[in-house]
């Protein structure tokens, strides 16, 4: 479920890049080497994963344009409910073995 979200961010990234070409990844300050823009296709989509696991953990982006900074709020909030999913159901598999462990 966590690959299969991190390529739907991705996907999205790839598409408002090239949208706009506005947003500036923050590993790559320098438009002219930058491979976000103008890598191949492969390149772009390792970076741009980089990147969607950087927001999934609620680390900034720095988006610029109004589109990138409402993807960008919506994909902190779905990292924050992925986040909080997957802490309560540690939680919940703890709780379940401390309860094995007090019935034996």
């Amino acid at each position: 479920m966590l690959l299969l979200t991190i390529h739907w961010i991705n996907c999205g990234w790839l598409y408002i890049a090239n949208y706009g070409e506005s947003w500036m990844p923050p590993k790559d300050q320098e438009y002219d080497v930058t491979k976000a823009f103008t890598g191949t296709n492969f390149e772009r989509y390792i970076l741009l994963i980089y990147y969607a696991c950087q927001i999934l953990m609620g680390s900034d982006i720095f988006p610029i344009s109004q589109a990138e900074i409402i993807v960008g709020i919506l994909l902190v909030v779905v990292g924050i409910i992925i986040i909080g999913y997957r802490v309560g159901e540690l939680s919940n598999l703890i709780l379940q073995m401390n309860q094995k462990e007090r019935e034996t």
